[in-house]
């Protein structure tokens, strides 16, 4: 309960002062996950629930639709989420179901190239904080790698719990 407060309160801030909420129109398209962290290094270590990498998102009537690739079996499954924007707090809040309940933001790291989704995952009583960082592009830039680092402390979570992912990923190898 404490962590959801801490990232309630540490989310707009950090919007505030240093990255830009994301024009939503600009989202749309094919995006890379380069990096996750949470708070609970099991949920984005390999077999981890959120060790999950964006393919696409479509953004309509203010709801983000996104694809993304969950590694399966030595395969990669597509599965697709909405996140429904909420009414709450801030205007790029949404609501999201993916193992449990995660309340999410975005915010833009670089703009229209580099993305941070920020969830509050409610699982059977836990929550859990889970960061992601998407490019437009690979290789990433390390401007947004940094800026990503600096996003991740300022919630708490401390640098060993951040995973760089690369191509040895099965899903991120078959988005290329």
């Amino acid at each position: 309960m404490h962590l959801l407060l801490l990232a309630t309160l540490l989310v707009p801030g950090l919007r505030a002062h240093e990255e830009q909420e994301p024009d939503l129109s600009e989202m749309s398209g094919k995006w890379f996950t380069i990096a996750l962290a949470s708070n609970n290094s099991a949920l984005v270590a390999p077999g981890g629930h959120f060790r999950v990498f964006l393919d696409t998102l479509d953004v309509k009537d203010g709801n983000v639709h996104g694809n993304i690739l969950v590694p399966e079996d030595g395969r990669c499954k597509t599965l697709s989420l909405v996140a429904f924007k909420t009414d709450k707090n801030e205007q790029y809040q949404f609501s999201l179901q993916f193992w449990g309940h995660n309340e999410m933001d975005i915010v833009e790291v670089e703009p229209g190239e580099a993305l941070a989704f920020i969830l509050n995952n409610k699982y059977q009583d836990k929550t859990s904080l889970v960061a992601a960082l998407a490019v437009r592009t690979l290789p990433a830039k390390k401007d947004s790698l940094d800026t990503f680092e600096h996003l991740c402390e300022d919630l708490g979570l401390h640098k060993e719990q951040i995973v760089l992912l690369d191509h040895t990923d099965h899903c991120q190898k078959s988005q290329d």
